[in-house]
């Protein structure tokens, strides 16, 4: 019996935890439609947000190198009134990027 309720309150704080993370379900999907390297020092994305039109969306995309190291990034502000929309972005970047993706989108 004892096990059984240790169990309970770890799973229980282990869903806590997950809920969170992920700030209570505040999460805005969102996806990569396409993107492009243009050259060592710059890349770029489209993609699509999908939010209530009362709410403002904060999207952090980032540039991976062929290491999967983050070579750059940049946080996108989508205003209140937009509701979903497809976003183009440019970032710089420190190196060579192979891949650029939505690293999270948030409402706030």
């Amino acid at each position: 019996m004892v096990i059984g309720v240790l169990v309970a309150i770890i799973a229980g704080g282990w869903g806590y935890v997950m809920w969170s993370m992920t700030a209570g379900g505040s999460e805005a999907p969102a996806q990569v439609v396409t993107f492009k390297v243009n050259g060592p020092s710059r890349a770029e994305i489209t993609f699509e947000v999908y939010k209530p039109d009362d709410r403002v969306a904060v999207c952090r995309i980032r540039a991976l190198d062929v290491n999967h190291a983050e070579v750059g990034s940049k946080e996108v502000r989508i205003p209140p009134g937009e509701g979903s929309k497809q976003l183009k972005e440019s970032l710089d970047t420190s190196g060579q990027a192979t891949s650029v993706h939505i690293q999270y989108c948030n409402l706030v």
